[in-house]
């Protein structure tokens, strides 16, 4: 069992969210879903894009709270949204990663999409069907144009795992990252210590998911010796976060 030691993880947090804060962004908490739902549609408009909110953070499909869900959106000084990113708290009691999987994605990612007739397949990453209990889902992460390509990702990856770290006793905190971001070593600069390719098996994905996402995931013990070599390499940091 992994002891949470707090001065070393609010340290480890101060630490990434001053490394995002110096680019003259504000970082902020929250779990109004409503006002991330206006944020994202805001972004799709602005930016001509679509599913700037994902449908894991959609609270037409989820019953989102304060218990169970937050988001960290960065402003700029003028106010406007550089950032979100956001973590939701799963109950997999008796079930595995996989089988949650199962019961949800028909309804979220197939049934809203008939005219794509998407399938979901069953033959996971093996960890899939290994990871349970308190799981963390982390994602909807994105940035706009003008702050991407500043080294800004990993901090604010980083920050997002450790805060759901401090706030909830989780068992795992798992997100999707694209196949052809993890060649580049993505992943670890995001503070990933596991990753496995082809995380969720599609056989037809919907067309707006990459069918060869890596699953990435951490414990509670990455999490807190990600924190210790934080706060014993502060202020410079570990070598990969810059």
């Amino acid at each position: 069992m992994t002891i949470k030691n707090d001065i070393l993880l609010n340290r480890a947090i101060s630490f990434y969210r001053n490394e995002v804060e110096q680019h003259g962004l504000v970082v902020e908490e929250s779990h109004d879903f409503g006002q991330l739902v206006d944020i994202c549609s805001q972004r799709d408009v602005e930016e001509g894009r679509k599913f700037s909110l994902t449908e894991q953070f959609s609270p037409k499909l989820f019953d989102l709270s304060p218990d169970n869900a937050f988001y960290l959106v960065c402003r700029d000084l003028d106010g406007k949204v550089a950032s979100v990113q956001a973590a939701r708290l799963d109950h997999l009691n008796g079930i595995s990663l996989a089988d949650f999987w199962q019961s949800q994605h028909k309804r979220i990612y197939c049934d809203p999409y008939p005219d794509e007739q998407p399938v979901l397949g069953t033959e996971h990453c093996p960890a899939s069907f290994q990871i349970t209990g308190k799981c963390v889902y982390h994602g909807n992460m994105w940035l706009t144009p003008d702050w991407q390509g500043k080294r800004l990702a990993q901090p604010l990856c980083r920050l997002g795992q450790l805060v759901a770290y401090a706030k909830w006793p989780l068992d795992y905190i798992y997100c999707f990252i694209e196949s052809k971001l993890v060649s580049k070593g993505f992943a670890a600069h995001q503070g990933h210590a596991h990753i496995s390719p082809a995380g969720t098996h599609w056989i037809k994905a919907p067309e707006h998911i990459h069918a060869d996402d890596y699953l990435c995931w951490n414990t509670p013990s990455d999490l807190a010796h990600l924190a210790r070599v934080t706060s014993k390499s502060a202020p410079k940091g570990l070598p990969y976060s810059q």
